[in-house]
């Protein structure tokens, strides 16, 4: 199962989710200008190798509200505000497993802020899975751009089982 949602990065190119997007198992697509998640993106794990997979892809800002839930248990999960945007969670994202390892979580843009309310969660029953945001490890690789500035709210919420995640020009208030 597979759901997309393509618009141009130009004028008008916006997608608001207030309701519920799932694809269980499958993967789902969002790419526009401007995305702002506000309800839930669900495409979680299916038996042992059908991974769910979800991207929401900006080219200017996307935003997870406070209210928001994106989930890809197990599975992967990448937030991208684009090369030059600008990324704002404020609501859960989760690649987390109840029954395996945690999934991949990337969460990339020029700017990211990670608020208060905000839970990035990629633990797992059997281990924790890859949390990176705005960058990898030691900004070395070239598959996953560096973000110029990390905010990370002293009340988020960074949950993964294992001891993956990493900041490249961060700042914590």
């Amino acid at each position: 199962l597979a759901v997309k949602v393509e618009l141009a990065a130009g004028a008008g190119g916006e997608v608001n989710n207030l309701g519920r997007l799932a694809a269980p198992g499958g993967k789902i697509d969002v790419f526009a200008g401007i995305v702002n998640q506000q309800g839930l993106v669900q495409a979680d794990t299916l038996g042992t190798d059908a991974f769910g997979r979800v991207t929401l892809q900006a080219a200017q800002s996307l935003t997870l509200a406070a209210v928001s839930s994106t989930q890809a248990a197990g599975g992967t999960l990448r937030l991208d505000a684009g090369a030059q945007g600008l990324a704002v969670v404020n609501g859960t994202a989760s690649t987390a497993s109840a029954h395996g390892a945690g999934g991949d979580l990337l969460l990339q843009g020029q700017r990211i802020l990670v608020g208060g309310t905000a839970v990035l969660d990629a633990s797992g029953a059997t281990g924790g899975g890859l949390l990176r945001v705005g960058g990898d490890f030691q900004g070395k690789n070239a598959a996953v751009r560096n973000a110029d500035t990390v905010v990370v709210e002293a009340r988020s919420t960074p949950l993964t089982s294992s001891t993956l995640f990493f900041l490249t020009k961060s700042s914590a208030r």
